[in-house]
């Protein structure tokens, strides 16, 4: 669990015109509240992704559960995982019945659902993304580098594992 400080993401969404909009992005820990305890991940303040040093312990983690997105963009753009967790309720939410609010529990959460976006790896340095590759991808199948330009390349290896699994 990351408990540094916000910190500034410097390549992740650069290119994005639209994500240019809501800079400066950074990574924080979400606030939570008696209602609605969030997870203890920091998170990327555009797309929510959590951070690449917490996406590597976490796929070491016994009880994870990942899986891949489809490449819908034609590449492996995101990674979820699931984090075991001290079981507590969701949030409240509530109904309107004959114009009074009614409080509603949604149920109970195991889990914290989480996802990392590999465009931040964009600003990963060398060691990080020989960490991916070492620790990561033997269990996704897919490896990441920078070519000669410094953009992100990736090679899905042949025969990869599956799109999903359980860190045992």
């Amino acid at each position: 669990m990351s408990d540094a400080p916000a910190a500034i993401i410097e390549q992740a969404h650069a290119r994005d015109a639209w994500a240019a909009r809501f800079a400066p992005h950074t990574f924080a820990v979400r606030e939570s509240t008696d209602d609605d305890p969030r997870d203890p991940y920091a998170h990327c303040s555009y797309c929510g992704s959590t951070t690449l040093a917490d996406m590597l312990v976490l796929m070491k983690t016994r009880g994870v559960r990942w899986s891949a997105s489809d490449w819908k963009y034609g590449w492996p753009h995101k990674f979820y995982v699931d984090v075991p967790c001290e079981p507590h309720p969701y949030p409240m939410s509530y109904r309107m019945e004959n114009g009074k609010r009614v409080d509603v529990q949604m149920g109970t959460r195991t889990r914290h659902h989480l996802k990392f976006y590999t465009t931040h790896l964009l600003d990963a340095g060398e060691a990080e993304l020989a960490a991916w590759n070492a620790d990561v991808a033997p269990i996704v199948g897919v490896i990441f580098w920078r070519d000669t330009r410094g953009e992100l390349a990736y090679q899905a290896e042949k025969g990869a594992p599956s799109m999903h699994g359980v860190i045992a």
